[in-house]
């Protein structure tokens, strides 16, 4: 659905409810009352099927928010600390620094050297896991062109990374275990079916290339042979 066809949902329920209190005001007939209250149902049980749809963009727009987040944070950076230099009002420039400051709290967890292995509470990001039986950990955004790191502890222990793709692109996630260990990953379609399994690629390291078949979110699943360090990244 697309995103006029939502804005004209919520319109058409706003303007309906406007309505109905309108003709309630104005004692219109009950007929008249009924025929507009069914409108509104109807307009209602869209926005309900929407929902699954917004859910699901929103998701999206998540992730993808997560994976760029250097990039909002560094061009923000900049603008703001330009701001500063050239306004001479104290107010202002402390107004831009209490900014900086709520930007920094709020990005710091996305940002390279940050918690990115925190665990995200269910139903944030997709949990495939192909019925492996192994242990979900975390699950975690997977930021596009940045080497993320992580370790897995336990044989019985996965990780799973999502990130956003495009349609038509075409990725490289690529892993590389620390001393010790050897990894396999796997790389889930955004309904959850299983595209792509390597183990062995490049020495021990699992290395999965892959043109995306839809847009959505895509989940590489990492788990070991032998555990260990490792850092992932896609591009």
């Amino acid at each position: 659905m697309s995103r006029s066809t939502l804005t004209a949902i919520a319109g058409l329920v706003a303007a309906a409810a406007l309505l109905i209190s309108g003709l309630a005001c104005a004692s219109v007939p009950v007929e008249v009352l009924g025929d507009v209250e069914a409108t509104l149902a109807q307009a209602a049980t869209l926005a309900d099927e929407a929902l699954p749809t917004i859910q699901a963009e929103m998701t999206r727009l998540a992730v993808e928010f997560t994976a760029n987040a250097p990039s909002y944070y560094a061009t923000l950076t900049a603008v703001v600390g330009t701001a500063r230099s050239v306004v001479d009002d104290p107010a202002l420039q402390a107004t831009a620094a209490a900014l900086m400051t709520s930007v920094a709290e709020t990005a710091q967890p996305l940002l390279p050297g940050g918690d990115v292995t925190r665990p995200v509470p269910e139903g944030e990001l997709p949990r495939y896991d192909g019925g492996d039986g192994l242990n979900t950990v975390f699950v975690s955004p997977l930021r596009y062109d940045t080497e993320m790191a992580s370790r897995v502890e336990s044989v019985t222990d996965a990780h799973n990374w999502v990130f956003a793709g495009v349609q038509g692109s075409t990725v490289t996630v690529r892993i590389t275990g620390g001393e010790g260990a050897n990894l396999r990953a796997r790389l889930f379609g955004p309904d959850g079916a299983l595209l792509a399994i390597e183990d062995d690629t490049e020495g021990l390291n699992p290395v999965i290339r892959l043109t995306l078949p839809a847009d959505g979110l895509y989940t590489v699943r990492v788990d070991a042979w032998a555990p260990g360090a490792y850092t992932i990244s896609v591009r």
